[in-house]
């Protein structure tokens, strides 16, 4: 079986006392909520690739602070690797796809994301997020 490969970014703010999830509704079914991923073009590195993809598909930019593991599942066109990275300090940079994009409490992350692997992957975030020093600031809307 063919495998992708694919990076994602789980983007994470702070907004007082609260953080806050980047999701997305999924081009195939817009019924579901996914994390910003994509295909990674020849000559970058994964985590290169999920700061691209958060940036065309909702035009945010920001800086990975570390890498979250892998899920993986199947595709039409084979079996997807996708490796995950917690980015922070972001900002609106405009410019994303025409896709709808929601900043969602960590509850309502969990919530609207259908997948067990995926909110176990946003309960990650969150948590070593939450365990930087300083936590990042930024994002203003």
């Amino acid at each position: 079986m063919n495998m992708i490969s694919q990076a994602g970014a789980v983007a994470v703010r702070s907004v007082g006392d609260e953080l806050c999830i980047l999701l997305v509704r999924a081009k195939k079914n817009p019924e579901h909520w996914i994390l910003p991923k994509g295909h990674v073009e020849p000559g970058e590195t994964e985590s290169e690739a999920a700061v691209r993809e958060l940036r065309e598909e909702a035009g945010i930019q920001g800086q990975v602070i570390a890498p979250l593991g892998a899920l993986e599942f199947p595709s039409d066109e084979g079996v997807v690797h996708a490796e995950y990275f917690l980015v922070g300090g972001v900002s609106e940079v405009g410019g994303g796809e025409d896709r709808e994009t929601r900043w969602c409490t960590l509850e309502e992350a969990l919530r609207l994301i259908i997948w067990e692997d995926t909110r176990d992957l946003v309960r990650r975030a969150v948590s070593l997020f939450e365990s930087q020093p300083g936590r990042q600031e930024g994002f203003r809307p």
